[in-house]
């Protein structure tokens, strides 16, 4: 049984923040664009973004070994687990409903349960060692006294839903309104037409900033948004926008718990002097797990009637995504900006060979290898969805995982020096009871994906370096055409992979002469044509040592006969090995965006050699 408080307040969201078209703008005072992360619709200011989120899990478990015959032994389990819905004990959360034509006309209203119950989280497990006897013959010669044993094993494992995938709820009107940005203001009218407050708050109150009169627009009863305090806007087709978009955070009230198919083979044999190997296999499927998608998205072609538009979100699309205009019609909702939600829908797949070898020595030497040869897909990793080329099409990010390891070999040694090891006088106690550990890692880099960068944007909104016209300017590419470095070592890495860069490998033409005031980009547009993770990056490869002394203390301390004292010294990466950290980790470092010029390079490195020292003391 575990029980769920979150307790905590984020109310520091609130502050504005201003952008500047360049140091002119912010010498006189003179923002473009003013971002709000959160406000209270009724006054303008901080909301109050204190919620008591509460949530209970249970699980219930039986389990037996059956020794069916004395070389068989069956595991038999059921499980079951129960993950309440997340409730706010003060009756402060809304979720968005979808209307009768889904998101186009849904509303935020308020609920008692972001989400319904699932009771049928039942996992069984099964599992089966095996040692195959025979009386006479050769094969007593090859498998007898127990020296092939087989083991398999199957079992579903349930996920938890964690709270982090709906703390944003607590943002949702109509307590508080987020996303809120007001646009736009020039040299000749800092203030965009009047919208735009800024102004600063009290030294040491990051909460003291004025409220915006801009931002009181208050609740619209039919949609539950934040009313446009200006009135409503015709946008595109006749189509009418009551509201300020903003963001909202949401569920589906069907949302399930994910869960995974586990499943093993393995064979073990013992070979002459003392040496076990074992071949083995693993897998997995993972089903229903999260991605966090926008469901208020542009569809492909949507901003293409945007190109050097400032902000406009207007969820009406006048083209498709090869160019050819149609008829506006509404792909969203236009009363609100992003409307994200959790969704059930991600499949994975993880298949594995794995190799082992141990050997064990008298002397109190052990060595292990082992090898594992795997491939991890699916279409979103770490439930990033929102990242995806087109989240109404899957198919298009299928690809490895992020985390994907194609190879990966481990040798590993322990040597319990037998030195003084029967001793208890003080010689015993000093030079003996030392311990040597060491571990050699290797494996092949993760993937990674080239993206259509947008670095060179006029101002927020410019859909200019947008592939596919859905309003996000990070795209695959639609088309490689050769040029990276194949098997490319570390020193390609650093001196960069695509010696010819980016733009001539993938078709991107930025014209940049008069930037800042100006900068057109010509690239081919569509649907993506580079498929995800379809590159690989660095590989790795590290020794780490470590050094261990047991002492056992004097028995006249009254500490009893246990006492002892364990000094550990750790060396991670003992020869210091230069490590180049995997590509598209986010910071400043996005060296997988084709229209920097650092490309395909590696800018870091991962940490050298590290020491550390441990004490332990126990009695």
């Amino acid at each position: 049984v575990r029980r769920e408080q979150d307790n905590s307040n984020r109310r520091i969201r609130s502050r504005p923040e201003f952008s500047f078209d360049n140091i002119l703008s912010l010498a006189n005072d003179a923002p473009f664009f003013e971002n709000t992360q959160d406000i209270d619709p009724l006054t303008g200011g901080p909301p109050d973004s204190q919620r008591y989120f509460r949530t209970n899990s249970f699980g219930f478990f039986v389990q037996d070994d059956w020794k069916f015959r004395p070389n068989l032994t069956i595991n038999l389990g059921m499980r079951w687990e129960y993950q309440s819905p997340l409730t706010e004990t003060q009756g402060r959360l809304t979720n968005y409903q979808l209307g009768p034509n889904g998101v186009i006309d849904g509303r935020v209203v308020p609920v008692r349960k972001l989400y319904d119950s699932d009771f049928n989280n039942f996992a069984p497990r099964v599992g089966i060692a095996w040692s195959p006897r025979f009386d006479d013959g050769m094969l007593k010669n090859l498998f007898g006294e127990d020296k092939l044993v087989v083991r398999a094993g199957f079992g579903i494992f349930y996920d938890r839903l964690f709270t982090n995938l709906f703390n944003n709820a607590r943002f949702n009107t109509p307590f508080s309104a987020a996303g809120v940005g007001l646009c736009c203001g020039t040299p000749t009218d800092p203030d965009g037409t009047g919208q735009i407050l800024y102004a600063f708050g009290t030294a040491g109150a990051p909460l003291s900033y004025p409220p915006n009169a801009a931002l009181r627009g208050g609740i619209d009863p039919q949609t539950g948004g934040l009313l446009n305090p200006g009135g409503p806007v015709t946008l595109p087709g006749g189509f009418i926008r009551r509201d300020i978009p903003i963001e909202i955070n949401g569920a589906p009230r069907d949302l399930p718990n994910s869960y995974v198919y586990s499943y093993s083979l393995d064979v073990q044999y013992q070979l002459p002097h003392k040496i076990i190997t074992s071949v083995g296999y693993q897998g997995s499927m993972g089903r229903k797990l999260i991605r966090t998608v926008d469901l208020n998205r542009y569809y492909p072609g949507d901003s293409f009637n945007c190109v050097g538009c400032v902000n406009q979100k207007d969820e009406v699309q006048e083209a498709l995504a090869n160019g050819t205009k149609i008829t506006p019609r509404l792909t969203g909702n236009p009363n609100f900006d992003r409307i994200f939600f959790p969704l059930p829908d991600v499949n994975s797949s993880y298949n594995a060979m794995i190799l082992r070898a141990t050997r064990r020595y008298s002397s109190g030497f052990q060595m292990e290898g082992v090898y594992r040869w795997s491939k991890s897909i699916d279409t979103s990793s770490f439930g990033r969805g929102a990242q995806q080329t087109d989240p109404s099409d899957q198919r298009l990010d299928r690809g490895p995982s992020d985390f994907d390891i194609r190879h990966n070999f481990i040798l590993s040694g322990l040597w319990d020096i037998p030195l003084f090891r029967h001793r208890t006088d003080f010689v015993g106690k000093a030079f003996g009871g030392f311990q040597i550990n060491g571990i050699l890692d290797l494996h092949s880099g993760f993937p990674w994906t080239p993206q259509q960068g947008c670095c060179f944007f006029d101002r927020p909104g410019d859909a200019a370096n947008d592939a596919n016209g859905d309003g996000k300017g990070n795209d695959f590419p639609t088309q490689y055409f050769g040029g990276a470095i194949s098997n490319p070592n570390n020193q390609d890495f650093i001196n960069g992979i695509f010696p010819n860069g980016g733009r001539t490998a993938f078709g991107v033409i930025d014209d940049c002469s008069d930037f800042p005031i100006h900068c057109v980009t010509t690239l081919l547009r569509g649907p993506a044509g580079v498929g995800r993770n379809s590159f690989r990056g660095p590989n790795y490869r590290s020794v780490d040592l470590s050094i261990v002394k047991q002492t056992g203390l004097p028995s006249f301390l009254h500490l009893g006969e246990a006492a002892n004292l364990e000094v550990r010294a750790n060396f991670f990466n003992v020869f210091n090995i230069l490590n180049l950290p995997p590509f598209q980790t986010g910071g400043r470092a996005n060296t997988d965006f084709t229209n920097r010029g650092d490309f395909g390079r590696a800018l870091s490195a991962l940490a050298g050699r590290v020491t550390e020292f441990q004490f332990r003391f126990s009695f």
